[in-house]
């Protein structure tokens, strides 16, 4: 970020901090703090501003810009190391991408009054499912859908990274049902980020709790895998796996990438924009899914814009989360794929190593 003085010249601030004894300067140093004399910090007097500095400043420098930085050079250029670039992307970057964009999105529709209408999908889903159903709905915006669906009868989690969004649908539902205390036609929101695993671990926890002990659970999802990166795609696949244990299907519409942006609202952010149909297909199979049908949902007066599936799951006696701990790491191992070094698979790769690391740190936990 850039700041103004009281001179009218302009400086530079970087973040800088220690974490786990190790010191990072944003977005390429990574050295032992141990080997840094940063405190007791001193000050630097800059054009009557008074500003902190490490104890030894060519430590700090040295560590940033190498041991050259006090030779000017024209033709300098930082160099991340893979370390430090790793650390940052997971940090600063990736889990929270487009969040922004998606919150400054609703809260513009929130103060408009804007209504989102019900999808066809919901439609055709409230006629289709059977009475009392247990949904859990991925990227369910001002809730819209969610509150729809529930409506119908069923019980219905809504979970969306949008706070804005989720605080407005949550809103609306208490507003609409106070005082009801029946059990069926229920919803519930709840923030949930599917590029963080733990946050997709606890929205599988709620949602088996909102479900009746047995019941099957059903999925859906609508213009949502086509906005995400390949992580979080992943993760929202691997929850889905865990969830059709219980039996049912998930019932997903996106956007299809031939068309372009001809059915997006011009506001609404653009996202990651690299799904691709026949990648998606090939990948369910490493989380034991396949398609029980496609397009079986056209909308009205826009014929090819969307595409849609309909998921379940290949027979499978235990799933991570009612099997053994020992199973259940050969279960996490035995659906990894192999991967390069590219920006994409270490992207598969360190979801798939915290997967990991959660079984070996706490074991597997059961689910009723």
């Amino acid at each position: 970020m850039e700041a103004n003085t009281p001179t009218g010249s302009t400086f530079d601030i970087f973040i800088y901090f220690v974490a786990n004894d190790w010191f990072y300067g944003t977005f390429h140093a990574r050295e032992k703090a141990k080997d840094l004399t940063l405190y007791p910090l001193g000050t630097l007097e800059h054009n009557g501003l008074n500003l902190p500095v490490p104890a030894n400043t060519e430590q700090m420098l040295t560590a940033i810009y190498g041991p050259s930085w006090h030779t000017p050079d024209p033709a300098f250029r930082f160099v991340t190391p893979e370390s430090p670039g790793r650390r940052f992307y997971w940090w600063l970057n990736h889990f929270d991408q487009f969040r922004e964009d998606w919150e400054d999105f609703h809260r513009s529709l929130i103060s408009t009054g804007s209504e989102q209408e019900t999808s066809s999908l919901a439609r055709w889903l409230g006629t289709e499912l059977a009475p009392g159903s247990a949904l859990l709905e991925l990227g369910c915006g001002l809730g819209t859908d969610s509150q729809f669906l529930a409506d119908a009868g069923h019980r219905v989690l809504g979970v969306d990274f949008s706070r804005p969004a989720i605080a407005r649908g949550a809103r609306m539902a208490t507003e609409k049902h106070a005082g009801d205390s029946s059990t069926d036609g229920s919803v519930h929101f709840e923030v949930a980020n599917v590029n963080s695993i733990r946050n997709i671990a606890a929205t599988l926890k709620h949602m088996v709790e909102l479900a009746c002990p047995g019941t099957p659970v059903t999925v859906v999802s609508r213009n949502f895998f086509d906005n995400l990166h390949y992580l979080g795609r992943d993760n929202a696949l691997l929850a889905i796996s865990h969830l059709l244990d219980r039996g049912g299907q998930a019932y997903l519409q996106v956007r299809n990438p031939k068309m372009g942006l001809v059915s997006r609202d011009p506001r609404e952010p653009v996202g990651e924009q690299i799904f691709d149909p026949w990648e998606f297909s090939e990948r369910l199979a490493h989380f034991s899914l396949n398609i029980v049908a496609n397009n079986f949902l056209v909308e009205p007066g826009s014929a090819g814009t969307t595409l849609s599936y309909i998921l379940g799951k290949y027979p499978q006696k235990m799933s991570i989360f009612n099997a053994p701990k020992k199973i259940a790491l050969n279960i996490v191992d035995s659906v990894s794929p192999s991967f390069g070094r590219g920006p994409r698979n270490v992207a598969h790769a360190q979801g798939w190593t915290s997967w990991r690391e959660k079984f070996e740190n706490c074991g597997a936990q059961r689910i009723p």
